[in-house]
């Protein structure tokens, strides 16, 4: 199928920047923090609104060809026209059927390190 996101979102409706960061407390009150990450993990969440049956399965096929989030691609930010190399964030794709045979989703990306 390929190692480019399939299909054009609706829209992007979030784009997050998260860090990894442990923390210890002791029992005396002091606290002590280390960063796990050296850089913030950067993500995109896709709207996709009505679906045909027909886009549907072309996204649930690359979902099932990367495994999920096991396999990297390549996302296309039509917001800011780069192309990022990202991998799925989650292992579930979940579909909500509309009226007429149309399906809605949300898809989380993260960038792949």
């Amino acid at each position: 199928m390929g190692d480019t996101y399939p299909l054009v979102p609706n829209r992007i409706s979030e784009f997050e920047i998260e860090f990894k960061t442990s923390e210890v407390k002791f029992e005396n009150g002091w606290e002590q923090r280390s960063a796990n990450w050296d850089e913030g993990q950067e993500g995109f969440t896709l709207e996709h609104y009505f679906l045909g049956k027909e886009e549907a399965d072309i996204l649930s096929s690359f979902f099932r060809e990367k495994r999920g989030k096991f396999r990297k691609f390549y996302f296309k930010n039509y917001i800011d026209g780069k192309t990022y190399q990202v991998r799925f964030a989650e292992d579930k794709l979940h579909f909500e059927p509309l009226k007429a045979r149309f399906f809605s989703t949300k898809v989380k990306l993260v960038k792949a390190c």
